[in-house]
C-alpha cells in the first residue's frame, strides 16, 4: 500500500508539475462552458413504493432496510 500511495503522491507532483508550464493558464476550461444545460426538467414522476422496494430487499425491519452491525475493532 506504500508503494501505491507513493505513485499517487508522485502523479499529483506531476500534475501540479504541469499546471506551471508555459501556456497551460490559455487553455479554456471545459466545466460550465455550454450556454445551456443539457438536463432532463426536474418533473415529478411516478416512484417505487416502500412496500415494493422493501419487499425487494434481503432484510427489512419496521418499515426499513435491516443492515447488520458493524463494529471496526482495528
Amino acid at each position: 500500500m506504500a508503494g501505491e500511495l507513493t505513485q499517487i503522491v508522485g502523479l499529483a507532483s506531476s500534475l501540479a508539475d504541469a499546471l506551471d508550464e508555459p501556456g497551460f493558464a490559455s487553455l479554456a476550461p471545459f466545466a460550465h462552458e455550454r450556454e445551456e444545460a443539457s438536463l432532463r426538467p426536474d418533473d415529478p414522476r411516478p416512484s417505487l413504493s416502500r412496500d415494493g422496494v422493501l419487499a425487494a430487499a434481503p432484510d427489512a425491519h419496521e418499515g426499513g432496510f435491516a443492515v447488520p452491525t458493524f463494529v471496526d475493532e482495528g
